[in-house]
């Protein structure tokens, strides 16, 4: 009895050196580390379990009975995971939404012939969310607090069903609001700011060119007076990309198309379940993200702050080939609201890096000291210059929040933070007093049928000034 209990432990002892060992090579802060600790966790699964049913056997007072019971178990899970595989394989299964919903991260996207993808109209969910950066670099969820997410008939993010808004906002994922309950969102803190019927048309993962349709389609029939187009620079000319491959298909296969890019690697179970493990066994082998930096003054001094990788990509002919394309998207959007008068202001979101870099100590040995800036906002800059468009750049705001010992980003993810929302919210409100798009209300309007006041400030080309706001609003030109 004593001799077996010995082989079973000589069996185990291995694997648990190469646990301990995992445990502390995943402690080293670096690029290294991390990618040493994803070999050895890979390679310690099966290991750990050749050592549990070895050890079984070389307990069991009947070791062959034992290594026939193994040699099943063992072809019984190969033969489960096989067909589980298939199932990703013959797309019947997506692995990777089956474990984000177990996670209560549903995305909560339908197909769309239009636009390749939108959001589940009605759709509502409340959970613990992962930021962006956590869900790339394999970390748990740090918030404690619920994120509660609501979408309209129409799929956008609006609790309240709209028929009417004198303003409407278009953009992408920071327009929606991830990472921020319903009541945190720009559109809502905007509204409550003018006393006037806001909608939000934001959707995580447009581009322009998804945001022209959304701008004809949907955002038209409000009757707005004022369109708010927002602009991010970290991924917009790539969405454009994406969604152009995905036009290649004839319009009744347009969605089908979009969502081929999942192939099988992307679906599959041995892909996803061992991501999955490792957020489990965080506490025993953390996960590195080498995406961060610290705070070095102010209220938030020694908070860490976790970027996402956009600046990790250099400027090439590429990108300046796709912001080419992107300004004639913008130009088009500019002829659809002066033919139906509606006002239109062009908003510049920077990426995270671009508002904290000059007021955080970078990772000692991580990716952020590597990682340069677009020239994008002078481009964007020249580009309403030239075709007279008033346009506004949110870089300089949110850097002087920041400055003013602010956190206008939560701190661990790409998007704004409610702060980050309001302090946009009341920028926006000031640009378009500033402008004079809107005629002061006497009564808060209703959210629902709202009667559209169709005597609204127009497009007045005798106003434009062609000057320069110090909060970065640019009047259009002659």
């Amino acid at each position: 009895m004593l001799g077996r209990s010995i082989r079973a432990v000589l069996w185990l002892g291995p694997a648990a050196l190469l646990w301990a060992v995992l445990a502390f090579v995943a402690r080293v802060a670096n690029v290294e580390g991390a990618a040493i600790t994803n070999i050895l966790f890979v390679l310690a699964l099966p290991l750990t379990y050749v050592a549990g049913v070895g050890a079984v056997v070389h307990a069991s007072d009947q070791p062959r009975r034992a290594v026939m019971r193994v040699a099943a178990l063992t072809l019984g899970i190969i033969a489960a995971l096989t067909l589980l595989e298939m199932a990703a394989a013959v797309r019947l299964v997506h692995w990777e939404l089956v474990f984000k919903a177990l996670r209560g991260e549903q995305q909560h996207y339908v197909s769309d012939a239009d636009l390749g993808f939108r959001h589940t109209p009605n759709a509502r969910g409340s959970g613990r969310l992962r930021s962006d950066v956590e869900v790339a670099c394999g970390l748990p969820a740090s918030r404690a607090d619920r994120v509660t997410v609501t979408y309209d008939p129409r799929g956008y993010r609006n609790v309240a069903t709209l028929t009417r808004a004198d303003i409407v906002l278009i953009g992408d994922s920071y327009v929606e609001g991830a990472y921020v309950s319903d009541d945190e969102v720009v559109s809502g803190f905007l509204q409550a700011r003018l006393r006037r019927p806001v909608a939000n048309l934001g959707v995580a993962g447009y581009g322009t060119a998804q945001e022209l349709i959304v701008l004809e389609r949907d955002a038209l029939p409000f009757e707005p007076r004022v369109v708010i187009w927002f602009f991010f620079e970290g991924n917009d000319l790539y969405n454009d990309q994406e969604f152009e491959n995905a036009l290649l298909a004839p319009r009744e296969r347009r969605a089908e198309a979009w969502t081929a890019r999942h192939g099988w690697w992307r679906r599959s179970l041995v892909r996803n379940a061992p991501a999955q493990l490792r957020i489990l066994l965080y506490p025993l082998v953390p996960s590195y993200c080498p995406y961060f930096g610290v705070v070095r003054a102010g209220s938030h001094r020694g908070q860490k702050v976790l970027f996402a990788p956009e600046a990790a990509f250099p400027w090439t002919d590429f990108e300046r080939s796709r912001w080419e394309r992107a300004q004639q998207t913008l130009r088009d959007a500019v002829r659809v609201t002066r033919a139906h008068e509606v006002n239109l202001l062009l908003v510049y979101v920077p990426i995270k890096f671009r508002v904290y870099r000059d007021f955080i100590e970078p990772s000692p040995g991580g990716e952020l000291r590597d990682w340069t800036l677009w020239p994008l906002p002078d481009l964007f800059a020249h580009f309403c210059r030239t075709e007279e468009l008033a346009c506004l750049d949110l870089t300089g705001v949110l850097r002087d929040a920041v400055r003013a010992g602010g956190m206008p980003h939560a701190p661990a993810d790409s998007h704004w933070s409610p702060e980050g929302h309001q302090l946009v919210a009341r920028q926006l409100e000031d640009t378009l007093t500033l402008l004079g798009w809107l005629r002061p209300v006497v009564s808060r309007p209703t959210l629902t049928g709202v009667a559209s006041d169709r005597a609204s400030v127009r497009y007045d080309r005798r106003r434009r000034a062609g000057k320069t706001a110090s909060s970065g609003t640019t009047r259009p030109g002659p």
